[in-house]
């Protein structure tokens, strides 16, 4: 029997989820919207791509990950352990255009030096100045970049890059079956505009790179090779929680068990960091004064 498949987009965060339909939909898993049942719509078009990466990770083990990973952390407030809601935990595809290229760069800018000078004669002694001066510095590179861009329009750049990479080898062809009981994600970023993000990321890597070579960077060229696209669907395990009434969203790689999200803050922390060094300093002061 064939897989019957619906669609519904969350008016929240615009995310386009498609699901088996022999299962329910309540709520968007990015934002935590709920949805109403005549909001449902049935797939008007195939769902295409290259390949699938299936979940390694079962959801057992992606609740044990989210729950040591809640309790750990300097900065979080001391309560969250005890005071979060767990609102959601859900397997979903996410559709990933990945891209296979090489980069040659060249880069050109000064290096800056310090040597000792002759000043002016000052009471019968000539004083030590230091003298600035700048070298030329140029050099060239190639690297080569494997890059994972989200076509999705609930998951962000960042959060695919902090799930590291995913084991493009262990890909299967891609086939809609493997949807049953499952939720996705429509793509909704084209293979074109896929690319000019990976370019971004790859230029932002190598311009930081020449940038740590020289003091000033002068000149910055960059040049790419055809690239290799496929689109993928990856898995994630996607965590909503609830702490104080305010939402957040945590990520697993359904294959290698990474995990990457946000939590809340504790002011008195931060308040502590900043105070405890100003009043050392301030003690440190004073004492230099009294002695």
């Amino acid at each position: 029997m064939a897989l019957e498949i619906k669609t519904i987009r969350c008016k929240n965060c615009g995310a386009q989820i498609f699901y088996d339909a022999s299962k329910q939909v309540l709520k968007c898993e990015f934002c935590g919207s709920e949805y109403l049942p005549h909001e449902e719509k049935p797939l008007t078009e195939e769902l295409k791509a290259d390949k699938i990466l299936t979940f390694k990770i079962e959801e057992s083990s992606a609740i044990k990950i989210f729950e040591k990973w809640i309790t750990r952390g300097f900065w979080q407030p001391k309560d969250l352990a005890r005071e979060f809601r767990r609102t959601g935990a859900k397997g979903i595809y996410i559709p990933c255009w990945h891209f296979s290229f090489s980069v040659n760069t060249y880069w050109y800018g000064q290096e800056r030096r310090e040597k000792k000078g002759e000043g002016k004669i000052v009471g019968g002694k000539r004083e030590a100045v230091t003298v600035e001066e700048w070298i030329p510095r140029s050099g060239s590179r190639t690297e080569s970049y494997s890059l994972f861009v989200p076509a999705s329009g609930g998951l962000s750049m960042e959060e695919v890059n902090q799930l590291a990479q995913f084991p493009l080898e262990e890909s299967a062809p891609f086939s809609s079956e493997y949807f049953l009981g499952k939720q996705g994600e429509i793509p909704v970023l084209s293979r074109d505009s896929a690319w000019e993000k990976a370019k971004e990321e790859a230029i932002s890597d190598e311009k930081s790179y020449a940038e740590s070579q020289v003091d000033r960077l002068e000149k910055f060229d960059i040049n790419f090779s055809e690239p290799a696209s496929t689109l993928i669907y990856v898995p994630i395990w996607v965590f909503g929680y609830k702490y104080h009434g305010k939402y957040y969203r945590t990520v697993i790689n359904g294959r290698t068990g990474e995990i990457y999200g946000k939590k809340p803050i504790s002011k008195l922390k931060v308040a502590l960091a900043i105070l405890i060094p100003a009043v050392v300093v301030g003690v440190v002061v004073l004492l230099t004064h009294l002695f």
